[in-house]
């Protein structure tokens, strides 16, 4: 239920900019009544602001990095916290792990952002493709060609990605999937397909393939590879992202205790 004396406008979604055609497609701007602008506090923003969302303050993008960059942040200000309240002769398990909570959930925000900045690229790449197109099923407005025709992205969200712009139920919505608890379930995987046991890796390197983490690397992270794609398909940056990505995710295997050395 909307604050009683909340100032709201009535949407009028006739026509669409690309960056608020990708904003729908991923669960934003649905509402038929809107707010407009979101409201930020020191815990950041209410991530169910933005279905109700009148227009972008930002390009789409921009907003997601910032988040994503935010969410970072406070990944790193939150092991700060624990480490700066914690002294070193309280290194227990029962510590570590509570550590590793405490990062957990933060990482969780930060891959949800991740996770959001791919799915955004690639309905920008699917929506620009579509328009290069002689007969277009995205049909602009014609007195303005920047201008998407609501009711043609409608049938061609449904259509390409059977995604229903119009809905606005949280649980009905389509989420990003957890890109970094996959890449976990493929490491797992491959640990198994490659004659390992997880949880009992050999510690020195093997003859002429380096460690174990090398070897497990080497067979996912190919040229080519979706799972270790960088979110706007840049170059320059790929083998930062799949190497950090890859890096990551080891971690947190190791942490989680689903993964260790032998002695």
């Amino acid at each position: 239920m909307h604050e009683k004396y909340e100032t709201t406008y009535f949407a009028d979604d006739r026509t669409v900019t690309i960056d608020e055609a990708v904003a729908k497609l991923i669960g934003w701007m649905r509402t038929e009544r809107r707010i407009p602008h979101l409201q930020v506090t020191l815990d950041g923003i209410d991530r169910t602001q933005f279905v109700r969302l009148y227009r972008l303050p930002e390009p789409l993008m921009k907003i997601i990095h910032d988040e994503r960059e935010t969410a970072r942040l406070k990944l790193f200000e939150a092991a700060d916290a624990w480490f700066a309240s914690t002294k070193s002769s309280e290194f227990s398990d029962k510590k570590r792990n509570e550590l590793f909570e405490i990062v957990a959930a933060r990482e969780a925000d930060f891959d949800y952002w991740d996770n959001i900045g791919e799915q955004a690229a690639k309905y920008f790449k699917a929506i620009e493709a579509s328009l290069d197109r002689k007969n277009s099923p995205l049909k602009t407005d014609r007195s303005n060609p920047d201008l998407i025709v609501t009711a043609s992205l409608r049938d061609w969200a449904k259509r390409q990605f059977k995604i229903d712009i119009d809905e606005q139920d949280p649980a009905k919505v389509a989420k990003p999937r957890n890109k970094g608890q996959l890449v976990c379930r493929v490491i797992l995987k491959t640990i198994t397909e490659l004659g390992y046991e997880p949880t009992e890796l050999p510690k020195t390197h093997t003859s002429n393939r380096g460690g174990i983490k090398a070897e497990v690397r080497k067979q996912l992270v190919t040229p080519g590879s979706q799972l270790f794609q960088h979110p706007e398909r840049s170059t320059e940056h790929q083998k930062r992202y799949e190497t950090k990505l890859f890096n990551r995710q080891w971690e947190n295997l190791l942490k989680a205790k689903k993964i260790g050395y032998t002695l």
